[in-house]
C-alpha cells in the first residue's frame, strides 16, 4: 500500500468508534446495566459532543473508552476501536501507553485531577518522559513551552509552582496543558468548564478550539451545557438514561431536532438575546438504572407519550450519521432552537 493510499485511508476512517457499548455496575440491586447499546463514531478532525442531563451515562461512556472503569465492579461489553485498534482487550500496561499519547483526557475539577503534592511542571515532565523518552531537561523546556502556549503568564516560574497556587481558569489551562503535552489524536473534554465563570469558559472553549486545528486533533466533549455544543461542536450525540436518543449535526440537532428530549434541552437552553422567551424545564429527573423502564425511557417525562411509547424503541437511522430513538419520530413536528 502506497503511503498516499494509506493517507486517503486514515482520513475515511473514524479516529474513535464505539459499537454496542454496554456497562454494568456491581451494585446492591445485583448488576445493573448502566449503558444500553451505545454507538458513535468521532472523525478525523471532528468536534463531538456527547449530551445530557447528570445521569444519562456520558462520563461512564469517556470513562470506558480509556479503560478507567473499575475492573472488579464493572463489566463492559461491545467495541471501542481508536484509529482502527480495539482496546477492549488491552492489558492495563498497553492501555496506560494509550492514555496521554493517543487518547487525552480533560476532567471536570482539575484541582482533583492534578496531584497537589508535585508542581505543575514536574506532572507535565513525567508524561512527556514516559511517552516520548525524552531527557528531563527536554521534557522541562517543553513544559514551559506549553505552559506558555496555552496563556499562563510567567511560564518560567509557574512551572515550579503546585496547583493550589493557581486559579480555577490557570489550573484548567495546565490541565489543557498536560493533556496536550504528547499532541494525543483524540482529546475527551469531560464538563470542562463547568465550574468556571463565563469569561473563563468562553477563553477555555476558545484554546480547546485553537488547539484541536493547531495538532489535527479529534474532540469528544462531555457537556449538559446546549450553549457550549453550539459554539464548538460539530456533531452532537443526545444521550438519555444510558442510551444514545438522538445523533446528527449540531445544526440539525437544533434547527430540527427529531427527539423529545432534545426539544426539552433546548425549550430549557437560555436565549441571551430574547429575554422574553419562556424556558420550559422538563419535569422530573432522569431515572436511576434500577428504575429504567422496559419501553422508552424518556416516556415519564415526555408530554408526547402515548401508549406504544411503553414498548422497547430501538435506534432508527434516518440517513448518514443521523438517528433517533423515538416511536413516534415521523409524527411529531418538535420545536428547535430559534
Amino acid at each position: 500500500m502506497s503511503d498516499s493510499t494509506a493517507r486517503q485511508l486514515d482520513e475515511a476512517s473514524p479516529v474513535l468508534a464505539i459499537d454496542g457499548l454496554g456497562v454494568e455496575f456491581a451494585s446492591e440491586h445485583g448488576w445493573l446495566r448502566v449503558l444500553d447499546e451505545v454507538s458513535f463514531a468521532v472523525g478525523p478532525r471532528e468536534t463531538v459532543g456527547l449530551v445530557g442531563e447528570s445521569g444519562s451515562g456520558k462520563s461512564v461512556t469517556s470513562l470506558s473508552v480509556l479503560g478507567l472503569l473499575p475492573r472488579r465492579s464493572s463489566r463492559v461489553v461491545g467495541d471501542i476501536r481508536l484509529r482502527g485498534r480495539e482496546l477492549g482487550g488491552l492489558s492495563t500496561a498497553e492501555l496506560e501507553d494509550v492514555r496521554g499519547r493517543e487518547i487525552a483526557m480533560i476532567f471536570q475539577e482539575p484541582m482533583t485531577s492534578l496531584n497537589p503534592a508535585f508542581t505543575i511542571g514536574d506532572q507535565i515532565v513525567a508524561v512527556v518522559r514516559r511517552h516520548l523518552g525524552w531527557t528531563k531537561k527536554q521534557a522541562r523546556a517543553h513544559a514551559i513551552e506549553m505552559l506558555g502556549h496555552v496563556g499562563i503568564p510567567n511560564p518560567r516560574q509557574r512551572v515550579s509552582e503546585y496547583p493550589h497556587q493557581f486559579s480555577g481558569g490557570m489550573r484548567q489551562r495546565a490541565m489543557i496543558a498536560l493533556a496536550l503535552s504528547c499532541r494525543p489524536r483524540l482529546l475527551i473534554a469531560d464538563e470542562p468548564t463547568t465550574a468556571l465563570d463565563v469569561t473563563i469558559q468562553a477563553q477555555i472553549l476558545d484554546l480547546i478550539r485553537e488547539m484541536a486545528e493547531e495538532n489535527d486533533m479529534s474532540v469528544l466533549f462531555v457537556t449538559h451545557d446546549l450553549g457550549v455544543v453550539a459554539d464548538i461542536c460539530d456533531r452532537v450525540v443526545v444521550m438519555y438514561a444510558g442510551q444514545v436518543v438522538e445523533e446528527g449535526t449540531a445544526e440539525e440537532v437544533f434547527c430540527t431536532p427529531r427527539h423529545p428530549y432534545t426539544e426539552g434541552l433546548l425549550r430549557a437552553m437560555p436565549d441571551v438575546e430574547d429575554h422574553v422567551r419562556e424556558l420550559v424545564p422538563i419535569p422530573g429527573t432522569v431515572p436511576p438504572p434500577w428504575e429504567f423502564p422496559a419501553g422508552c425511557r424518556f416516556a415519564d417525562r415526555c408530554s408526547y407519550a402515548q401508549d406504544r411509547c411503553r414498548q422497547p424503541v430501538a435506534l432508527t437511522e434516518l440517513g448518514p450519521r443521523r438517528a433517533v430513538r423515538c416511536h413516534r419520530f415521523d409524527e411529531l413536528d418538535l420545536e428547535g432552537a430559534s
